[in-house]
């Protein structure tokens, strides 16, 4: 699922929540890493993260992407070495299959 910009809506949230609790998948987010040091947002983002963790437990990966990085430009290998390592230091598990909404 891509975002524009963190705002993500409460009905948002929630169909990803449930969707993902259906289907015992986790969620992956992954955004500049400068989000958490812009003040216009860094509030915003910091509660849908806390959001998104107590909701999922052990379901939730906030992706902390390299100073520089942007994830929509990477190339997806090396994306997803970056999501997958992290996931593996967090214990969180990730799957590539494509689900069917």
């Amino acid at each position: 699922v891509c975002t524009l910009g963190v705002g993500l809506s409460p009905h948002q949230i929630r169909t990803l929540v449930a969707h993902a609790k259906k289907n015992d998948v986790s969620v992956v987010l992954a955004y500049d890493a400068d989000v958490r040091r812009n003040p216009k947002i860094r509030d915003r983002y910091l509660r849908l993260i806390d959001q998104l963790h107590s909701s999922l437990p052990g379901q939730f990966l906030e992706v902390r992407m390299p100073n520089g990085f942007d994830p929509g430009s990477l190339d997806r290998d090396v994306s997803r070495g970056i999501i997958e390592h992290q996931a593996m230091a967090q214990g969180i598990p990730i799957s590539w299959n494509k689900l069917e909404v």
